[in-house]
């Protein structure tokens, strides 16, 4: 149930906020919508047999353009993974992870129209596992980096695909966390 009202709600922010990706002309502000797909997460529960689900993701997030190379962008996504334990407890889990991150990105025009581009940062992770038997709740500092292009629509509107990589501590085995993702949206940028 969790997992539709987190794809409802997904489907409604992107269909009610403006469009596109990071629009190039400087001093642009822009807002961002996307959604995408990431891996199921490793080990969280060291001594429980879980099988996940990959997961679903939506967020949004605001660019600021500072050249046509530099920009600085912020943003949050929620995701969701469904999974099942099938040890010796048999139980549906949701296992959801928001994302709040800050990053520089810099981009490489290669044309008036498409931005190959690279960005890296910091942020936090709040990991939230809920079942019948076992629950927990954390928030760790994470490190995010990635690469995308963007794709100029028209003076305000891109849109763009990137990946993204999350590393981060896991206090639940003390280990670390590699979160991989991929995400499609839409960038409406205006001059300020």
């Amino acid at each position: 149930m969790k997992t539709r009202m987190i794809l409802l709600a997904g489907a409604v922010l992107l269909l009610a906020t403006p469009a596109a990706s990071s629009a190039q002309e400087d001093g642009t502000i822009g807002v961002t919508v996307f959604t995408g797909a990431q891996n199921s997460p490793t080990s969280f529960d060291a001594f429980r047999s879980v099988e996940y689900d990959a997961g679903v993701r939506f967020g949004a997030g605001l660019v600021f353009v500072i050249d046509e190379y530099v920009s600085l962008r912020g943003s949050f996504a929620l995701a969701n993974n469904g999974g099942r334990e099938t040890g010796v407890v048999s139980e549906d889990i949701d296992f959801s992870r928001t994302y709040y991150s800050a990053e520089l990105q810099v981009s490489y025009p290669t044309s008036p129209t498409l931005s190959p581009y690279v960005f890296a940062g910091g942020g936090l992770v709040t990991v939230a596992r809920s079942s019948p038997s076992y629950s927990y709740d954390m928030t760790e500092g994470a490190g995010v980096f990635g690469l995308g292009a963007s794709f100029r629509v028209n003076e305000s509107i891109s849109v763009f695909a990137e990946g993204q990589g999350w590393i981060y501590s896991r206090q639940t085995v003390g280990d670390t966390q590699f979160d991989k993702t991929v995400n499609v949206g839409l960038t409406y940028g205006v001059p300020f």
